[in-house]
């Protein structure tokens, strides 16, 4: 389990990170977990992952929705999502003009 505690725009998150183990089913490629984000100690989202091995490489996809609460959070991820943006595309220009 991996657990953040963070705090973003004057509201307090904690995301938990849940490895919930292999598939039983026999030859089966598939890990399951589950993402939980509680907003100033409210559960506001909790999603479903799958990590499939059948690829050279590995990572967590989405798989399904198991709770949700709309409210003014979304809007917080929405800005996390375009200072992370910013700051790849900053890099990445960055890197580029030193490269040039």
């Amino acid at each position: 389990m991996a657990i953040i505690d963070f705090t973003f725009n004057g509201t307090e998150y904690h995301l938990t990170l849940r490895d919930e183990g292999m598939s039983s089913a026999p030859g089966d490629p598939y890990r399951f977990g589950e993402i939980e984000l509680l907003a100033d100690n409210k559960r506001v989202a909790k999603f479903g992952l799958t990590e499939d091995f059948t690829n050279e490489y590995s990572h967590w996809e989405f798989s399904d929705v198991r709770s949700l609460s709309v409210g003014p959070w979304m809007q917080d991820v929405l800005d996390m999502v375009a200072q992370i943006e910013a700051s790849d595309r900053k890099r990445f220009d960055t890197f580029s003009d030193d490269r040039a």
